[in-house]
């Protein structure tokens, strides 16, 4: 086949998912929703492209002749037009490219929690896992415009707020800390259904929760809790609590009770997400339609495919999708090293320090980690929740390699084999593990991202417009099958 036919057939191809404006289009319709949702808020000040008739925001377009209201988070919306307004720039670009600026941040929080737990190895490694995660990856490239985008992010900050708090050496920056803490969850309110900020703030409490019982049965940790009246008066207990009540009240300020009254409709919907599926029930179960709410898998298909991050043409499986067999195995590595730090063995010199955040991390991260698991059986869109404790725990364990070297700087009389000895066990053999780890979510975030395309063209929009102008009655229902 001659190049100058394909290089002509392949400029085709690009015209046909490209916009007027030179941009490729977005690569689903939700991102085209938010996009709607940007250029109402600019031009009428609201969500809604009119007012219904209680003088609420109203959107005349969705579910069309009716419409719906336009209650929607609208943390997306504030930040586009924001930086809309400060900067001048095309909201086409904007649009385009956002996500993929804004996800960046989250490889920053990993790393300040990683640097926090073991180092700067352990943060650069938490920090690239996250940064690589194919699945968090595919839901927030060039051309997603969704607000997955703040989804990792913010949850992350949740974690370093909360550890922070509980480790905070005063009373002040302990307050400090719970406030940064419901400010996240008040954030996260705003960019992502506030019942999700229960779900996920409630995991990350519920990890605190978990390391304040350690310090009431353990005397390893430096704190006797066991005093039912001096319980409450600790630091722990009460940075705990202030976490919970701010975050609490975040919800209730940013959407009222509503929040707390969808749980147990969101509960309902996981469980019938899976359990009526298609066909077998009076009507088919729509959700099982839906790839994203699909049962995730642990393992993919072939044993050679779980040491990549990315398979092609199939359903991200948890290995996969959190970047290999290898970050995953280096995660368990890592639960195990915290847990054992957790107990040192009698005899030895014990940093109590040492001791109470090793502790910490154990009891979140693995709160985190049952949790994520857990959910990633009602839905694939899980998995990038899942990279979460996965990052940061195969960071601690790349960590640890580094922390139990023995320092042999500052020795004199080192014979030659005994510095390039210490030069392998201080520098080489902790980077190998490093690169280990990330080399293969590298290659799979390179790859998933380079297998998206467009899922609207031109065609889609000719398709609905003849539609359109072609159906004889206004109020016809188009369907699938």
């Amino acid at each position: 086949i001659p190049s100058s036919w394909l290089a002509d057939e392949t400029e085709k191809v690009r015209e046909g998912y490209t916009s007027e404006s030179g941009i490729p289009y977005l690569t689903d319709m939700d991102s085209y929703y938010h996009v709607r949702l940007v250029r109402n808020y600019l031009d009428h000040g609201s969500l809604g492209n009119t007012v219904s008739e209680d003088g609420k925001p109203w959107d005349s377009r969705s579910y069309y002749p009716e419409g719906r209201s336009a209650d929607y988070q609208p943390g997306i919306v504030w930040l586009t037009a924001g930086i809309r307004n400060l900067t001048g720039i095309s909201l086409d670009v904007l649009e385009y490219k956002l996500a993929a600026f804004v996800t960046a941040l989250s490889a920053l929080a990993a790393y300040l929690i990683g640097w926090r737990l073991k180092g700067k190895l352990s943060g650069l490694t938490a920090g690239l896992l996250i940064a690589c995660a194919p699945v968090y990856a595919m839901r927030t490239c060039f051309g997603r415009f969704d607000t997955d985008m703040f989804v990792i992010f913010i949850e992350l900050l949740m974690i370093l707020f909360l550890t922070e708090a509980l480790r905070a050496g005063s009373r002040r920056k302990m307050l400090l800390f719970s406030l940064c803490f419901g400010l996240s969850a008040v954030l996260f309110s705003l960019c992502w259904t506030p019942r999700n900020t229960l779900l996920f703030g409630g995991l990350t409490l519920a990890g605190g929760m978990l390391y304040v019982l350690f310090l009431c049965v353990t005397k390893q940790a430096g704190a006797d809790m066991r005093d039912v009246r001096s319980f409450f008066r600790h630091d722990e207990v009460i940075a705990l609590s202030a976490c919970a009540l701010l975050t609490v009240l975040a919800l209730l300020i940013t959407s009222g009770f509503t929040a707390f009254s969808s749980i147990p409709s969101f509960l309902g919907f996981i469980s019938s997400t899976i359990s009526a599926p298609v066909g077998e029930a009076v009507l088919p179960n729509l959700s099982g339609s839906i790839s994203e709410l699909n049962q995730a898998r642990i393992l993919p298909d072939h044993f050679g495919q779980i040491f990549t991050a990315y398979v092609p043409g199939s359903q991200p499986t948890v290995i996969n999708g959190t970047g290999g067999f290898v970050a995953v195995l280096l995660s368990v590595s890592g639960f195990g090293q915290l847990f054992f730090a957790c107990f040192p063995r009698s005899g030895r010199r014990v940093d109590t320090c040492q001791v109470r955040t090793c502790a910490l991390y154990f009891c979140v991260l693995g709160v985190w980690s049952a949790g994520c698991c857990y959910l990633t059986r009602h839905g694939v869109r899980f998995i990038e929740h899942m990279s979460i404790p996965v990052a940061l725990l195969a960071g601690s364990a790349v960590g640890a390699i580094r922390i139990r070297i023995p320092r042999l700087r500052g020795k004199s009389g080192l014979t030659l084999t005994e510095k390039r000895s210490s030069f392998l066990q201080a520098r080489l053999f902790p980077a190998l593990h490093c690169a280990e780890a990330v080399f293969p979510a590298t290659v799979g975030t390179i790859q998933s991202v380079a297998d998206i395309r467009p899922s609207v063209t031109d065609a889609s929009c000719y398709a609905m417009r003849f539609i359109r102008e072609t159906a004889k009655d206004p109020e016809a229902v188009m369907t699938g099958v």
